[in-house]
Parts: C-alpha cells; structure tokens; sequence
C-alpha cells in the first residue's frame, strides 16, 4: 500500500510531461568504469542480453526477475548490462520492481549506488525509501534519509516522505526525525529543526543526546548563543551531557563575541567530566586571546597545552604571535617567532608574513628583508601576502621606485601581482600626487588581467581629488556602475570631501543623497565631512540645522562633528552657541577631555574672550578634568594681558597646587 501510494505520488511530482523539476535535471552518470568478465556467466544469464535497445528496460526486469539476486550482485555480466543505462531508463525499471518486484528494487538501487557510483534522481530515491519503510528496514532507510538531507534539494522530499510514513502506520523513530532535523540545521533553518522535535515530543518519543548536540550546534551557527545555553541546561537536567563537539563549537561561539573568559570556563569544565579537549579547542580559545588583547592569557593556554603533550599547531602559533604584534610587544614578537623558526619543526610562511608585515607597517623595512631572505634559508617559498608586505614598507618610507621593483620579484616566483599589490603601489603615489604613474598601474593592471576594486577606484579618485580633478572623479564613479563594481561609504566619503574643499557644497549634499539611491548608508564620517564643509566654506546656520536634523532623525554621529561646530562658534564669537553645543555633548555620553576644553580655551582667548574663557576654565574644573600646563599657560597669559591680578593669582595657586611650576616671570 505505502509504496503504490508513493509510486502515485512519485509519478504526479516527478513526470517529465507535468514537472519543470524533473526537466531540469541533468543527466546523471556512472562516476565508476565497469569491472570486465572475469569469468563465464552460464548459459541461462547470457541468454538474457538483449538485442534491442528499446527493448533494454523490459530485458533487463525480466533478467532480474528470473536471476537469484545474489548472482545480480556478483555477476559480472550484470556489470556489463548496467552500465550503458541512462538516468531515466533506471528510473523506470526502478518504478516498475517498486510494484512488482519490491524486494529486487533495493538490491538494483544499492549495487548501481555502491558499485558505480551512480547518483540516483529524487524518483528513484523516493520509491526506494518506501520500500524500506515497508520492509521495516530501518538502518537503511535513515541512509537514504541522510543522503536526501544532505543533497542541495532533497529536503522537501525527505519531508514528504516521512508525512507518508506516519500516514501508513509506520512511526518515525527518533533517528529518523534527528536526520530531518539535521536536514534543516545544514539549511541554516533552525526555526524548522525546532518544529522537527517538537513533533517528535507530541508522537510521544524522547530526544536523545545527538538531537540536542545537533540543536545546540544550530543555534551557535546562527549566532543564538543563549538558546544554546538553554539547551545545555536542558540537556544536563535530563541526564544527557555534552559531547566533545558540543563544548567545541560552544567555545568557539564565545570567542567569536568576545567571551573568552566563559569560553576558558567551558575547556576546564570539559576536562572536569573525563573529555579531552583537542589542538582545535585550545587554538580557538588562544586566537579568542590574542583577539581580545589578552595575549599573556593565551600565552600561558599555550604552555598548558604543551605541557599536556597537545602539539600546538601553525593557527595557535600564529595567533600568538599576531597578538603580540597587534599589541606593540615587537621585541617579545621576534623572541617568540626565533624561538619557532630556529627549531627543527617545520615552520610555514605564516608566521614570516606576520613578522615581515608588522615590520614593513613601521618602517622597519631592514628587518623585513632580513627576514624574507631566510624565508629562503628555510626552503619556504613566499606567498603574494609577503610581497605585498614589502612593497607597503617600501611605499611606507616613501621608497616607490624601489617599492615598485618588487613587482619583477613577484613575476620572477611565477607569479602574479594581487588587486591589493597595485592598490598599495597606486595609495602611495596618490599620496605624492602622481596621477601619471597611477594610470600607468591601472593601464598594467588592465594587461594583466587584474581586475580593480572598489578600493582601488577610491584610491583613484582620492589622488584625483588632490589635484581638484574634479570631473574625472565622477566619471571613475560612473565607470564603477558600468563596470558593475559597487562604490561603498568611502568612496562616497571621498568624493564628498572633494567636493566640500572645492567649494561645491551643493555637488557634496547631492552625492550624499545619491548614496541613499544606492542603498548606502550614510556614515558618521559622511557627516562630519558635511558638518565641516558648511562651517569652513558654508553657513554656519547650515551646519546647526543640518546638525538638529540629524539629531532629530537618532543619526548616531561621532564627537568631531561636534567639536567641528563649537570650534566655528568660538572662532566666529558666538559663545553661548558654543557653550550650549558643548553641553549637548557632554549629555550625549561622549567622554570629554582636557584637549576638547583646551581647544575652545584657547579659541576664546586668541579672540580676547577672557571672561568666556574663564567660563570654560570653570567648567573644566567643576567636571573633575585636571588642566594641563599647556591650558594652564593660555590662562595665566590672557589674565596677565587683561589685568586680571586676582585671577592670575589664583591661577599661580593653582599651578603650584598640582606641580605645574609657573613661568618664574609672573611671580
């Protein structure tokens, strides 16, 4: 019954008359040659070959009728018989054993999958699994199962069929539905996996481990960390307790939002109930580290591995070591990578990389190429990430000419120059304004196949602007569209910029509205450019309206636009504006320092507004902020020049007071 339902079924979803899903399909073929006759079939098997290829399909299922299934799997001539069927061929001869012959069905479906490799289509496979729910034949139904949820559109078949099997009377069992749920947790739908064991709890039969591990494992992936707790609790509660897995990718969901110290809670916890944490739990954790800043913690993770005869592998060196770079430590960095590469394990270029990198970023190009000459001592070859390195030292201390020879070593490893190789090259000369040679590279590029980057544009519409090019920035931006490549906020931000210093504010607001177009989001850099270039070259009205606009619309901004506007106030007179601004940005949250009450101090007495700017001295004290001697200074000079002997007294005072010593002048 289940398997003419399902052949019904099968025929209504499948049929190449009604079916685009069917049409679409390719052709599937053997992925295995056929073993050739190693011996002599007897009489009765040879006389079944058939002379006709219409006739193969009817040939063959009486061959399979007649033939003990044991002779189908060894003979040699059912090798030499099967191996010329095409896809739909085995899918009619399937169809038809479905009804007939159902116990050959499974036999002919196995040897053409195990032997041959052959990729059966959803028909097949759909008929064949109702047989062996039928049959009762559980271990290998959940096989095919697992095979359709793994299959890139078998889920919805899988899902059908299990519908049909609890229709005909026959349960899935808890195996069955933690292979739907795992369907569905590959699909990255976990909302779908919840409702898989939901109804597995209302048909009465329990989760077992490997259904909550699975869950567990979906809702880390998803970034669901604390479903995944709940679900621990759950576990631990029904007498269920996690496995290696389980803790691993818990561990590297923490260190991804940076709970690394829960995450080293977790490793100890694995190790207090018998599990052994592996080479990948500790790298995880120790990359969590150094990420975080907490390089001495995962230096002392390391050694604990060590000692528990864990080999640490290149990902937990190299985590270390860019921890240490990241940091500043330089000197500890090279103590640290000496000692690796000065072993007799083997080292790989990684670690040269982070090392030749860090050094190019300060300068240090000697002990960059010192080190790319061992790479060669160590038998290493050097990747595009190393030349790339150096060619930034180089264009670092303003070396191009040299920094641009690279490109003949890099050609010279068989090699080819990356996008990011000739951006480097082309930022550099956009820095020294040489819009010559940066064509040129774009011209090389274009030769040599490298395709540019919305970074690269950028870079070229930034040297552009330096040099008010101003109609050829918009038509590199123009270029971008056609060529299919999407500027992002910082090409947008630059061409803005541009425009404020050109003076063309209304070109500056209409790229901004363009962004929007464009589904871009404005940034708060987009809008401290705007701010700026309404003070500098604007309307000071402009940029506060523009500003209350934005403060209307909860646009997050960044503290220089406001200290962009209290700057033009002071320096225009308007005090209590500037007083009132600075207020607003106190209240918001920013965190406000010696240097922001500096800037306007300084401001107002160059204006000769002492008593504004003792105003600002007073705010400045009654915040808890310490003045510098700098601030310190200003104000003793503008009390002396206005005359003010009392102020000037208790400002000595005050200097005195916090070990500032005055200029000996004024005492």
């Amino acid at each position: 019954m289940l398997v003419r339902h399902s052949l019904a079924k099968c025929n209504l979803l499948f049929s190449p008359g009604k079916s685009p899903i069917f049409s679409s399909l390719s052709s599937l073929k053997f992925c295995k040659t056929s073993v050739s006759a190693a011996r002599a079939e007897d009489d009765t098997v040879n006389s079944y070959h058939p002379s006709n290829l219409e006739d193969t399909v009817s040939q063959i299922l009486a061959y399979l009728k007649r033939v003990h299934p044991k002779t189908i799997v060894e003979s040699c001539y059912s090798r030499d018989l099967f191996s010329s069927l095409s896809i739909s061929q085995v899918d009619q001869i399937i169809e038809k054993l479905g009804v007939e012959k159902s116990e050959l069905v499974v036999v002919f479906f196995n040897l053409l999958r195990n032997d041959y490799g052959f990729c059966h289509s959803r028909p097949s496979v759909f008929v064949v699994s109702h047989v062996l729910a039928e049959r009762k034949r559980m271990k290998e139904l959940r096989t095919v199962l697992m095979q359709m949820v793994e299959q890139e559109g078998y889920m919805e078949e899988a899902l059908g069929f299990t519908n049909d099997m609890e229709r005909d009377g026959v349960g899935p069992d808890v195996v069955t539905y933690n292979i739907i749920a795992k369907g569905y947790h590959l699909l990255g739908l976990m909302s779908g996996a919840w409702e898989t064991i939901r109804k597995m709890l209302s048909k009465g039969i329990n989760p077992d481990s490997i259904t909550y591990t699975m869950l567990v494992c979906g809702y880390c992936q998803t970034g669901n960390i604390k479903e995944a707790f709940k679900l621990q609790e759950e576990m631990l509660s029904k007498g269920f307790q996690l496995n290696t897995v389980s803790y691993g990718v818990l561990i590297s969901s923490l260190c991804k939002i940076g709970q690394v110290s829960e995450a080293l809670r977790l490793l100890y916890e694995m190790e207090s109930i018998g599990l052994k944490p592996d080479i990948v739990t500790y790298s995880i954790l120790i990359h969590g580290f150094c990420r975080t800043g907490e390089v001495q913690r995962a230096i002392q993770l390391y050694k604990e591995m060590s000692l528990k005869k864990i080999i640490p592998n290149s990902y937990a060196q190299s985590a270390i070591l860019l921890g240490l770079c990241n940091k500043g430590m330089i000197s500890e960095a090279r103590t640290y990578f000496d000692s690796l590469t000065e072993r007799e394990f083997p080292v790989d270029i990684i670690l040269f990389n982070i090392m030749i990198n860090k050094y190019a970023k300060l300068g240090c190009i000697g002990e960059a190429i010192q080190l790319y000459t061992r790479i060669f001592e160590k038998g290493i070859s050097p990747s595009i990430v190393t030349f790339n390195s150096l060619i930034y030292g180089f264009c670092r201390i303003r070396k191009l000419e040299e920094a641009k020879r690279w490109l003949y070593h890099i050609e010279a490893h068989g090699m080819l120059p990356s996008v990011v190789t000739y951006t480097t090259l082309m930022n550099a000369y956009s820095v020294e304004e040489n819009i010559d040679s940066m064509i040129e590279l774009l011209l090389e590029m274009k030769i040599k196949g490298v395709e540019p980057s919305h970074i690269t544009y950028t870079v070229l519409i930034k040297g552009l602007s330096k040099r008010l090019r101003l109609q050829e920035c918009i038509q590199l931006l123009d270029h971008m569209y056609v060529s299919g490549i999407s500027p992002d906020q910082i090409t947008y931000n630059t061409l803005i910029q541009c425009f404020c210093k050109a003076q063309n504010l209304s070109k500056a607001f209409q790229l901004h509205d363009e962004m929007s177009l464009h589904n871009l989001q404005p940034t708060p850099v987009t809008y401290n450019v705007l701010i700026n270039g309404l003070c500098v070259y604007g309307d000071l009205k402009d940029a506060d309206r523009l500003l209350n606009i934005l403060q209307e619309r909860k646009v997050i901004l960044r503290k220089v636009a406001y200290t962009t506007l209290i700057k033009a106030h002071c320096v225009k007179g308007s005090t209590d504006k500037a007083k009132s601004l600075f207020c607003q940005m106190r209240e918001t949250g920013f965190e406000i320092s010696v240097r922001d009450y500096s800037a306007v101090i300084n401001r107002l007495c160059k204006r000769g507004l002492i008593i504004e700017a003792k105003e600002f001295f007073r705010m400045m004290i009654f915040d808890g902020i310490s003045p510098d001697k700098e601030i310190c200074a200003v104000m003793v000079e503008a009390s002396n020049q206005g005359g003010d002997i009392t102020f000037l007294c208790l400002m000595l005072c005050l200097m005195i007071k916090l070990g500032l010593l005055p200029d000996q002048s004024y005492c």
